[in-house]
């Protein structure tokens, strides 16, 4: 065998190899999902692109960049109770994600982890959040003042409940009042 082919054999294995490690080990995001990388090297936030997670070196969480929709529906006895006190039966939609920068990434990632990815578990993390803005809000206003001034009700809402979303790296896109009548 002469030197040429020699080198053109290690070339190929070397490229073959090259091809076989970055597809193994090369991991991409996607519009709708991040990771958060791990371990050698300290933390690595991906959003757009991608990095190399090596198993026994990385770990590799990744997290849902969608919107999640929560739908709270609070009736009867678990009816909301205005400053007049009356109660309110209540059904509202909040839609919430994990906001497209690094820092927010991070922390849910390190907050929140794998949840992000099941909307349902989503649901049961964020709900009881959800609700007390929902009373804090109703709490404030009359029942009058709840039909006539729904926006200011879904601000008061959004308001109250932004704050702690931000501490998992959420950010609530919008609250929506889809019902909304007095408890009879």
């Amino acid at each position: 065998m002469d030197y040429l082919t020699l080198i053109a054999i290690v070339v190929v294995a070397f490229i073959v190899t090259l091809v076989v490690v970055t597809t193994a080990f090369y991991k991409r995001t996607s519009k709708d999902l991040s990771f958060v990388r791990t371990g050698y090297g300290g933390e690595l936030i991906v959003l757009n692109g991608g990095a190399f997670v090596f198993p026994v070196l990385h770990e590799a969480i990744p997290i849902n960049m969608q919107t999640i929709p929560v739908k709270i529906e609070r009736a009867n006895k678990a009816a909301l109770i205005t400053k007049d006190p009356l109660r309110v039966d209540v059904m509202a939609e909040f839609r919430l994600r994990v906001a497209p920068d690094p820092e927010a990434v991070s922390n849910a990632a390190r907050t929140l982890g794998n949840l992000t990815l099941s909307p349902e578990k989503m649901q049961k993390l964020v709900e009881e959040r959800c609700v007390a803005a929902l009373r804090s809000a109703a709490s404030g206003m009359e029942l009058e003042e709840l039909h006539l001034k729904r926006k200011d009700f879904e601000r008061n809402v959004e308001q109250a409940i932004n704050q702690e979303f931000r501490k998992n790296g959420l950010e609530l896109e919008s609250v929506s009042l889809v019902r909304l009548d007095q408890t009879l």
